[in-house]
This record gives structure tokens, sequence and C-alpha cells, in this order.
């Protein structure tokens, strides 16, 4: 099965671990929406995934971060807004 750009989902795990990385780097520095938007880059890059596409380990790894991700920016938000 081909996924990004006709890509092996090995190849595409590659492509959208960037924007994990970045996501968490951004996260960390108290950038949330640029956090948010390469977190989501991630997600839209591994969707086949979530189509019922079967996923290599480091695949369903990588889209399970960048949702886990989006939850602690959800949550860090709704913290700061109950201070």
């Amino acid at each position: 099965m081909r996924f990004f750009g006709g890509l092996s989902i090995e190849d595409t795990a590659r492509i959208a671990a960037p924007y994990v990385k970045l996501g968490d780097a951004l996260a960390r520095n108290g950038t949330r929406e640029e956090a948010e938007q390469a977190y989501r880059r991630a997600i839209e890059i591994l969707a086949p995934l979530r189509n019922g596409s079967t996923p290599t380990f480091g695949a369903a790894y990588l889209l399970a971060d960048a949702y886990f991700g989006l939850g602690n920016l959800s949550g860090t938000n709704r913290q700061e807004s109950t201070s």
C-alpha cells in the first residue's frame, strides 16, 4: 500500500517524524499554536493509518505520539484557563 505522495509507510513515517519532534520542541518552548500545527501536520501525513491501513510499529508510535502531544497541549490550555 502507498501513502503520502505514493511512498511506503516507512518513508511516510520518516516524513512525519520531524513534525512530531518539532511539535514537542515548540510545546516545551511554550509556543502552543505552532506546536499544534506541527502535530496536526504529522497526523495529516499519517492519515491513512487512521483509516484502517496496517501500520508499522514506528508509524503507529508516531501517530500516537502526535495525538499525545495534542492532548498535552489541550490539557495545558485547560489548566491555564482555570487558574
